[in-house]
């Protein structure tokens, strides 16, 4: 999300914020990307989601979200710990971390299995990993 200043139709300390929109995770199969930005957000059903802004080479920004708790919110939550350890520079604010260059050279990857849900129905799955 983008916000900044306008002068205009609604004068000029209005704040025009642009939302980005949200792409599917299967655009980054095997597609290498650098994150830029991971933001975690807890949704009404108190489920966590990490949302990322990440840079490919050839389409620019993108926002991706993913509620997994074993990949890729898994991963890149372990890997921001692992940046706070090295002490890499980058920015907090308001719960977001940016500036930086976490590069993912090959990727996503997925893996697909299957699931019973609740009323018993068998149902394919996947979770996405950064390969």
């Amino acid at each position: 999300m983008v916000a900044r200043k306008t002068a205009g139709t609604f004068g000029s300390d209005a704040i025009v914020i642009e939302v980005q929109a949200q792409h599917d995770k299967a655009e980054l199969l095997g597609v290498p990307f650098i994150i830029r930005e991971a933001w975690v957000v807890i949704n009404a059903s108190v489920v966590e989601f990490l949302y990322m802004s990440v840079e490919t080479e050839n389409d620019g920004f993108k926002t991706i979200a993913d509620s997994s708790t074993t990949g890729v919110r898994k991963q890149v939550l372990d890997l921001l710990t692992k940046v706070l350890e090295l002490a890499q520079p980058f920015s907090i604010e308001n719960g977001k971390v940016s500036d930086l260059k976490l590069f993912a050279a090959n990727g996503l990857r997925v893996s697909e299995y299957d699931v019973v849900d609740l009323r018993g129905k068998s149902k394919k799955a996947k979770t996405y990993y950064i390969a």
